[in-house]
């Protein structure tokens, strides 16, 4: 709790952390709580989490929404949540995968302006900004959960860089 209160700048108390075995069930556990089977959310295009079959075997279907310099495009961000009846955003803010993209600050402000208005949580995947071989300034860039504490689910994990045998999540 302390290294993410120092590191992230984060304010909670213990009873909002989950510690999970990496950032695959943080999301999985998410999906379990917030979505139901049949349920819409959006992610970025292209994204890894096409991948993943914990969102086939949650009954959750993904949409995917467009990216461009300074991450998902919020214009066609809202077209979907209208069309699709989106439940959730989950975007993945820090390096993101595949394209290595960092979303700007005020994107990051925009999205939840635009999510507070249609009452959408977002789900923040925070696992890869620890892969920086470049300094990071976290000030300038801060979370999207510090943003808006009550609307966004933090993923954060250690399993990216301690290695695939450490299973370490919140």
């Amino acid at each position: 709790k302390n290294y993410l209160m120092e590191k992230f700048l984060f304010d909670f108390s213990k009873t909002e952390l989950l510690i999970t075995s990496g950032g695959q069930q943080a999301i999985f556990l998410i999906l379990q709580t917030i979505l139901s089977n049949g349920d819409t959310i959006a992610v970025e295009t292209p994204s890894f989490f096409y991948r993943l079959s914990l969102f086939r075997a949650s009954g959750i279907r993904l949409y995917g929404v467009p990216m461009d310099k300074e991450g998902i495009d919020l214009n066609k961000l809202e077209v979907s949540i209208r069309k699709n009846k989106l439940k959730a955003v989950l975007v993945n803010p820090n390096f993101q995968n595949p394209t290595g993209k960092v979303m700007s600050q005020k994107r990051r402000k925009d999205l939840v302006t635009l999510c507070r208005k249609y009452q959408l949580p977002i789900i923040e995947d925070d696992v890869f900004s620890y892969l920086s071989f470049h300094t990071f300034e976290r000030q300038k860039l801060s979370s999207i959960h510090s943003i808006d504490p009550e609307n966004v689910l933090y993923i954060g994990s250690l399993s990216r860089v301690l290695g695939q045998t450490t299973k370490i999540g919140w």
